[in-house]
């Protein structure tokens, strides 16, 4: 039986924790050469997704390059497998940022409601509910 492979999709904002995008990375990472070492095919495919393809400065002053923006993202929505937001002092700003918001909520579907403030603050829009 042949496994499908997951897409797992990270959303990155300035001035996010670079730990939160680099963590996650490294565990898919390892996973999938964990996988080629016993001759099967990764499990993970992994895109960062920003307001903007490029760079995007996070906390610590480094870049990340973000793959696809929110606008040019086309994958069809039953084709993600998990979203990951990034946290840090940028959801301060984030929270604002209508694509990013509008990304999480169309894309994420029925996400639980949670501590972390910028999925809070999602929920918390007026006219948006979980």
């Amino acid at each position: 039986m042949e496994n499908k492979t997951k897409l797992i999709i990270q959303v990155i904002f300035k001035n996010a924790q670079i730990l939160d995008i680099t963590g996650p990375t490294e565990v898919f990472a390892q996973a999938n050469e964990f996988l080629l070492h016993q001759d099967q095919k990764p499990a993970y495919t992994l895109i960062l997704i920003a307001d903007q393809k490029g760079p995007v400065t996070m906390s610590s002053g480094l870049k990340l390059v973000a793959d696809e923006s929110f606008k040019s993202f086309n994958n069809p929505l039953s084709s993600i497998d998990t979203i990951l937001v990034a946290g840090g002092n940028g959801v301060y700003q984030a929270r604002y940022q209508e694509e990013l918001l509008a990304f999480v909520k169309n894309r994420g579907g029925k996400l639980p409601q949670n501590s972390l403030y910028l999925l809070g603050h999602i929920y918390s829009c007026p006219g948006w509910t979980a």
